[in-house]
């Protein structure tokens, strides 16, 4: 499991400076988490929501606090929050032209693994375009919505729709009112 503290680690062992050495920004976050995890914490984004649902000891509490937190554990996800700024002040490399620090990415489970291209192109960039098997285009934004993923927007997304409420209207319109005018006649 990825990041992923056992029980007596979270709440009860002190996290120090050096137990955090070369850990990810994806572990971390998930570390500090998973101190509010145990206890039941609802989370409102999806990919810990997804993650945390999917752990089988994940038992939701809707009366959580942060008061049910021991010291040690305040402790542990303080450290661990200021371990997760300092990385974040290393999002981008500076190779001549500003580039993402892929190892900074939290979500990335969420889409399996990149090829070097891949993390190439979406260093460089700041997305990567993948090829999908939708019928349809909307398809991919409504897959990527339930599945908590950022969709890319760009104008050909919106001259689409366009075209589909369009060819819709003249459907409706040949369909309501041409035929049955035709029929009269």
């Amino acid at each position: 499991m990825l990041g992923c503290l056992n029980p007596s680690f979270a709440g009860e062992k002190e996290v120090t400076p050096q137990s955090l050495a070369g850990k990810s920004l994806e572990e971390l976050y998930l570390m500090r988490n998973e101190i509010y995890a145990r206890h039941g914490k609802p989370f409102k984004t999806h990919e810990l929501h997804t993650y945390f649902r999917s752990q089988d000891w994940y038992k939701l509490n809707l009366n959580y606090t942060d008061s049910r937190l021991s010291q040690v554990e305040m402790a542990n996800a303080k450290l661990i929050r200021e371990k997760e700024l300092q990385l974040l002040k290393q999002s981008y490399i500076l190779e001549g032209k500003k580039r993402i620090n892929f190892n900074n990415l939290i979500n990335k489970r969420q889409f399996g693994t990149f090829t070097q291209e891949e993390i190439e192109k979406l260093s460089a960039n700041g997305f990567l375009v993948v090829p999908a098997k939708h019928e349809q285009f909307f398809y991919l934004y409504e897959d990527n919505d339930y599945k908590g993923i950022a969709s890319f927007i760009s104008t050909d997304a919106v001259l689409q729709l366009y075209h589909i409420f369009f060819d819709f209207t003249l459907r409706n319109l040949e369909s309501e009112k041409l035929v049955p005018t035709l029929g009269a006649i």
